[in-house]
């Protein structure tokens, strides 16, 4: 995963990250709060894919049904305990 971008803050609620990330292979990738994966399970059933969760407020992970594109433009599955760790400051 290469993060191009990132527009993501603290969730005030939940004090877990939330907003969104440009991946290089993927592009605009919603991060998802514990608030937001509430909503997304309420209006849609599920989360939609791909996107990132931050369950832990300091690492973002893909989520376990998420499909994402890897440099070689291959969709892959990436386990949902793997993830980059962000230094919160």
């Amino acid at each position: 995963m290469e993060i191009i971008k990132k527009d993501i803050q603290l969730c005030s609620k939940c004090d877990n990250y939330r907003g969104i990330v440009e991946e290089r292979y993927n592009g605009k990738v919603p991060v998802h709060c514990a608030c937001d994966l509430e909503l997304e399970r309420i209006n849609y059933g599920k989360w939609r894919s791909p996107c990132m969760i931050s369950p832990n407020g300091d690492k973002l992970w893909w989520t376990p049904i998420s499909e994402h594109k890897h440099a070689d433009g291959r969709w892959y599955h990436t386990a949902s305990f793997a993830g980059p760790k962000l230094n919160r400051k």
